[in-house]
Formats: C-alpha cells, structure tokens, sequence
C-alpha cells in the first residue's frame, strides 16, 4: 500500500484490508495496554479482589488490565 493509497482510503472497523486489520488489532492493543490497571487485589489478603478503583489505595496493589 502507498502513501496514496493509505490517504484516500477511509478506513473503519468493518474493512476487511489484511493491513488494515493489522493497525486496528495494533491500535486497539496499544489502547488497553494504556489503561489503567483494573483489577485490584487486597494486599493483606490477596484473595479478595475488586474491579472497581478503590478510594483507600494504600491498602490495595493493582494486579494488572484484564485482557
């Protein structure tokens, strides 16, 4: 694909261009890769966990996005 190519075409997540695949999976994993880490586990019991951030962090540690 040329540098022309690329600035015509209009691109959405219904294109089925194999390069265009390839920058939307790339986008889109770079995208959760930016987002703040989801999962929080207790840090005195690493068995209870919670999705939602909490307000007193210093007593959790993120475990990391869910993917």
């Amino acid at each position: 694909m040329t540098n022309d190519d690329r600035n015509m075409h209009a691109c959405n997540y219904w294109c089925t261009r194999p390069e265009c695949i390839l920058a939307q999976r790339n986008e889109l994993r770079d995208r959760l890769a930016r987002q703040k880490p989801r999962l929080w586990v207790l840090k005195d019991n690493p068995g209870i966990s919670t999705m939602r951030e909490p307000s007193e962090k210093a007593l959790w540690e993120p475990l990391g996005p869910i993917v």
